[in-house]
């Protein structure tokens, strides 16, 4: 088991999208477009009474994520908890977008033990089951993605998650930790038409497998919903990992997946074969720094790329 000072599951949450403002952020040309994480959001450990988070210090196994501040629980465990594992903490943080700003943007999420995410009321993911009693936190330094549509006006971000805990721990060693970055990400078709490529972070594998994750479907979605507005459009769909692991899997298991969505779309919204091509380049064609749980988080991806 993993020791450290003090034992905390994390959650890393962030939403990105191009230059536009939310309706919470300064209406000033320097402003980030952001909310970050902060004494706004909630915690709960009932679901039905809420309080501020507290601004955490930061350990330094934990990835930082630039501009947000690590937060936590203000509570303390029981000591039976401190051992055995709390009860499920949620955490909330309500925020209105603009109707000029609704669309697509980015959520990534992390857990030192398990978690699970959602947004406006739909369930996006997890990294396991939410269970007070496990300690099954070797993904901790992971940041997994998804894609979501932000609405106009309220819109909600919530992850429950499992504190960590240990033999030895004290009441006040298990505060749940809770970190998220809030920006704006433009639509694929945007992308494609300025740059002739787009990332795709809301397809989603179970660790090396290729299987598509039912919660990929709305950005299968997207990308179907785009093939079919231009019949003439043909796709590369191209899979791309982190430098984790030996690189000639990591290109093995990104064409695997690569193939997985061309079979998605050609069987599940009626695509032409001839229109879509798959491509695997493993880690070969890093778009951030490896060194980095942040980085590595922007590096697994899939990718379209326009073809004659």
């Amino acid at each position: 088991m993993r020791k450290r000072t003090i034992p905390v599951f994390l959650a890393a949450v962030w939403l990105l999208r191009p230059a536009a403002l939310l309706a919470a952020a300064p209406a000033t040309p320097a402003a980030p477009p952001v909310i970050v994480s902060d004494t706004q959001t909630q915690f709960s450990v009932d679901g039905k009474h809420w309080s501020p988070a507290a601004v955490a210090w930061v350990h330094f196994m934990w990835p930082p994520v630039e501009g947000a501040k690590w937060i936590w629980t203000a509570f303390k465990v029981t000591p039976e908890e401190a051992v055995h594992g709390s009860k499920v903490i949620t955490f909330r943080r309500v925020f209105t977008v603009r109707p000029a700003n609704a669309g697509p943007a980015k959520l990534t999420v992390t857990g030192d033990n398990a978690y699970e995410a959602s947004f406006n009321g739909k369930r996006l993911g997890s990294n396991g089951v939410l269970d007070a009693s496990s300690n099954e936190d070797a993904q901790f330094r992971t940041l997994d993605n998804y894609d979501v549509m932000l609405k106009p006006g309220v819109n909600t971000i919530i992850v429950k998650a499992i504190n960590y805990h240990r033999d030895d721990a004290g009441p006040e060693e298990n505060p749940g930790g809770v970190v998220f970055k809030l920006t704006f990400a433009p639509p694929l078709a945007q992308s494609l038409a300025e740059s002739g490529t787009a990332e795709v972070y809301g397809i989603l594998f179970d660790t090396n497998k290729a299987a598509i994750k039912p919660a990929s479907k709305p950005v299968l979605d997207e990308i179907g919903q785009l093939l079919h507005s231009q019949p003439g459009l043909k796709l590369e769909i191209s899979g791309h990992t982190d430098n984790t692991g030996a690189a000639a899997r990591n290109a093995s298991l990104s064409k695997k997946r690569a193939d997985a969505v061309v079979r998605a779309l050609v069987s599940g919204y009626g695509i032409g074969a001839s229109r879509l091509q798959a491509a695997g380049y493993g880690d070969s064609k890093p778009i951030a720094d490896n060194g980095t749980a942040e980085g590595r988080a922007k590096n697994r991806r899939v990718e379209i790329r326009r073809t004659p």
